[in-house]
């Protein structure tokens, strides 16, 4: 009943208004009440609207503008219609774009062939509606940015400001709107999905009024297209181009690794530019060799492009280039595309031999090298050297020389059959030009010829595991004895003469003293003679005196030495124009010093002619002292060279290995031939020091 009323009031207020608009309008427009509420409920608003007159000109379309603006128009609302004329009272239902609880205004409209007609607007409280229903995408497949996805539903709004696309956290362009889709440009964006639905899969939100759909769609999106090339050759640090179409990725990642990744988490190149048709990189040149494996990721999708995509021009070394080194020293290789960043990428092959040297690089045209270990490849002079890159070989060659005096000779085949400590606390000395060593009992002969080694003789086998033997040579007679035998510890006192030219062994008198080592033993007019020894058990200098008459084989004793040696150390005696000398301190009297010294024969004692400050026991160590020319060599834990004329001493400084004149505290095994002196190192090769080649 009371809406009746309500009807009933409205149609007074409509009429008394349409007169009034009768006294100040023509004729000939249609006259009709404002839009009223004839239902209101969640499914939407039905509107109604009695016309009183239809006017003098034809009506060809009716309905309803409603709106959240209180002035409903053409460009701010929905508009509900339909064509033709009207009966008396025209109804339409809006079912869409009305929010529950907003307040709205609607006018009823009638268009004539002449003008449009609006009646006042009339409010009301919206109970909702259905609003917006999604049918489906239409797109053309693949997808990429800028491309146009149309939205077909119904329910729509034909608002453009009622709709907005999130497209992957986006936002969408809404490019067009019909009575069932409305149509939105794919934006630029960068976040691809990597999770299970892979990079297909997109994170949509449709939202028309307060009606909003999240949804994850998948979309073909665009595969980047890549053109076919040849494998491009570059220098290190330079770039790679790779072409194609829809390659651009804000964040596109690229790899070079040993194997195709599963996942990429970040480049491991320099990415210069990157365009949709061009990416340009330059790989990491610290991984040459390692990393063969080109791989892409754009958009989420990993592309493998192989191991030939690119690969590093071979570095050049320039010709014409003869080295001076020295093992342990740089020396500099110049050429051009070495790789600064690995410098292990080029390895050195010397006399056709792989080599490990230590090398670095200071620019693209230098290659810094350091030898550190000589093998046996190794030649002091002529070695040639080529640069290896993993498969490829330099075309030319540099060529190289040692200047270093120290230098591996030959292996010895003995060491690796022997015991350890072999060849320790023994005894060496040269003869015509070759070397004689006695190593345990054993006395072997080093050929420097053939580069051979051979046992020639042994002591009895009683005799055996000797240590701190003594060796003196006379002429072609080496008189070797005394020691001590390591496993028994006990002190041996047999004495041989071994012929180094007829390789005769004889067994001569027993020393007549009891000793481990002896302090000196020197031979000289007729004489072989033995000053002083230490003894076993306390460590001291027995001090006695004995001379063996070489020709009548006979122990004769002499007056003991004033003084005892009180410090382990060796003193050797050599020849020199029809005199002897001897090197260290042979009669106890300079208290661990080290001297020069030269041997009355009248008095049989020792005179002092210089004392060296600064040299000790350990500045000779050999069974000789080594006599060329005017020239003493003395080889203890350093190499020193004395001056027979002046008395003049200098060290030796441009040793490369200076470990080998000390691999034993006690004694280096040397000797002469050929004007060069060869030493055993750690049994292990005989080493060549080539006199020649010494700075001081």
């Amino acid at each position: 009943m009371k809406r009746h009323i309500i009807f009933i009031a409205l149609l007074v207020f409509s009429f008394l208004n349409a007169c009034d608009q009768e006294e100040l309008s023509p004729r000939t427009n249609p006259r009709f009440s404002i839009a009223y509420i004839q239902e209101l409920d969640d499914s939407g608003a039905e509107f109604v609207s009695n016309i009183y007159d239809f006017g003098s000109d034809e009506i060809t379309e009716y309905g309803f503008l409603y709106s959240l603006n209180s002035y409903p128009t053409l460009s701010n609302s929905e508009i509900i219609s339909q064509q033709g004329k009207p009966e008396k009272e025209f109804t339409l239902k809006a079912k869409h774009s009305l929010v529950k609880g907003k307040v709205y205004a609607v006018v009823a409209y009638i268009q004539t062939t002449s003008e449009r007609v609006y009646s006042e607007p009339f409010g009301f409280v919206s109970q909702g509606a259905p609003g917006f229903i999604f049918e489906r995408f239409e797109y053309k497949s693949p997808v990429f940015h800028g491309d146009t996805i149309t939205v077909w539903g119904s329910n729509m709004s034909q608002l453009h400001e009622s709709y907005a696309v999130n497209f992957q956290d986006k936002e969408a362009t809404i490019v067009n709107i019909e009575e069932n889709a409305f149509k939105f440009i794919v934006p630029e964006f960068s976040n691809f999905n990597n999770g299970e639905n892979g990079p297909d899969s997109f994170n949509i939100t449709l939202q028309v009024l307060d009606k909003k759909l999240d949804m994850n769609a998948i979309f073909p999106f665009q595969n980047a297209e890549f053109e076919e090339r040849d494998t491009q050759f570059i220098d290190y640090g330079g770039s790679v181009e790779i072409l194609g179409k829809y390659l651009q990725d804000i964040n596109l990642k690229i790899v070079t690794s040993p194997d195709v990744p599963e996942r990429i988490y970040g480049s491991n190149v320099s990415i210069e530019s990157a365009e949709n048709n061009k990416i340009v990189f330059t790989p990491n040149p610290k991984y040459a060799g390692i990393n063969n494996n080109l791989t892409l990721e754009i958009r989420g999708k990993l592309y493998a492009m192989g191991t030939d995509f690119f690969a590093f021009n071979p570095p050049e070394i320039n010709s014409n280039q003869h080295l001076l080194i020295q093992p342990f020293e740089n020396f500099t290789i110049k050429g051009h595309n070495f790789n600064t960043a690995a410098a292990r990428t080029h390895k050195a092959i010397v006399n056709g031999h792989p080599v490990s040297l230590e090398g670095f690089t200071t620019d693209a045209e230098s290659l810094t090298f350091r030898i550190a270990d000589l093998e046996s490849f190794y030649m002091r002079t002529n070695n040639v050297m080529k640069i290896k890159t993993f498969d490829q070989f330099s075309e030319e060659t540099i060529t190289f020389e040692f200047t270093n005096p120290d230098f591996p000779y030959m292996q010895n085949p003995y060491a690796t059959t022997k015991p350890s400590g072999y060849w320790n606390w023994k005894n060496m000395v040269g003869y015509g030009e070759k070397g004689y060593a006695l190593g345990n009992h054993n006395i072997f002969e080093f050929d420097i010829d053939q580069k051979s080694v051979h046992s020639i003789h042994q002591l009895p086998n009683e005799i055996s595991q000797l240590q701190f033997t003594f060796g003196v040579l006379h002429g072609e007679k080496w008189y070797i004895g005394g020691g001590i035998n390591a496993i028994s510890n006990t002190v041996n006192q047999s004495f041989f003469v071994f012929n180094l030219r007829t390789k005769d062994l004889r067994r001569l008198p027993d020393l007549p003293f009891y000793e481990k080592e002896s302090v000196l033993a020197h031979a000289f007019n007729g004489y072989l003679y033995f000053e002083g020894g230490i003894v076993m058990e306390t460590g001291n200098d027995h001090k006695n005196r004995y001379k063996f008459n070489l020709q009548t084989e006979e122990w004769i004793r002499l007056p003991d030495k004033e003084f005892g040696r009180e410090y382990i150390g060796r003193t050797i005696a050599f020849e020199h124009k029809e005199k002897q000398f001897a090197l260290g301190d042979p009669d106890g009297s300079l208290v661990g010093h080290f001297g020069l010294f030269e041997f009355d024969p009248i008095r049989e004692r020792w005179k002092l002619l210089k004392q060296f400050d600064g040299l000790n026991y350990s500045s000779i160590k050999t069974d000789q002292v080594f006599i060329l020319g005017n020239n003493a060599y003395l080889l203890g834990s350093s190499m020193r060279v004395l001056n027979l004329g002046n008395y003049e001493i200098r060290q030796v400084t441009n040793f490369a290995f200076s470990d080998l004149l000390n691999y034993n505290y006690y004694r280096n095994m040397a000797f002469m031939s050929r004007g060069d002196i060869y030493i055993l190192d750690r049994d292990s090769h005989l080493w060549e020091i080539d006199l020649e080649k010494l700075t001081y």
